[in-house]
């Protein structure tokens, strides 16, 4: 597999793919091989988080190498530039907050996929971050002893996961629980 990558274009690899995953193989022999490559121009993303601080990543649609993040800086802008053209999951998440994908969807599936032209930024891709539930408590042993560094785990059923450290106490809050039912255990 051969790639290029040029400053301000969108990378390719042989047989003119934009991922490792489906690039074509190239099997040199003993004469010279012709290999050419069109690069193009790359599209964005760019929005504003509220608060800024907020970690926000994009998957192409159909792909799962072809992803990235940001952390959104103190005022909230973020931007992603030299993107394949073609559809994009964009999700946001930061401490204590419930993680969320484009236009406040829960989940991936049900979010709006963000469209990429060559040449184009799509900008206005915001998020209003909400602050999360919260559980708290305390992990002991049989004899009622607190337990420090024992790993607490909420599972969502959506699959979402939180987890936390115990503290020198036995203590731990998971933050940025979603709405719904969880499943906590402790090990």
């Amino acid at each position: 597999v051969v790639s290029v990558d040029s400053p301000g274009l969108v990378s390719e690899y042989s047989g003119a793919r934009y991922s490792l995953e489906t690039a074509s193989p190239v099997t040199p022999t003993g004469t010279p091989t012709t290999l050419n490559f069109s690069l193009t121009t790359g599209g964005g993303i760019s929005g504003t988080t509220s608060p800024g601080g907020v970690t926000v990543a994009y998957c192409l649609v159909g792909s799962f190498y072809l992803c990235d993040s940001t952390v959104s800086d103190q005022s909230g802008n973020y931007a992603f530039s030299r993107l394949t053209p073609g559809s994009y999951q964009v999700s946001f998440s930061s401490g204590g907050y419930v993680t969320q994908f484009y236009n406040g969807a829960a989940e991936a599936a049900l979010s709006t996929p963000v469209t990429v032209a060559a040449g184009a930024t799509t900008s206005g891709i915001d998020a209003t971050m909400v602050p999360g539930g919260e559980i708290h408590g305390t992990v002991r042993d049989g004899s009622s002893n607190p337990i420090a560094g024992a790993t607490v785990t909420a599972v969502a059923a959506d699959s979402a996961v939180v987890s936390t450290v115990t503290g020198d106490d036995g203590s731990y809050v998971l933050a940025g629980l979603g709405n719904g039912a969880v499943w906590l255990s402790a090990s």
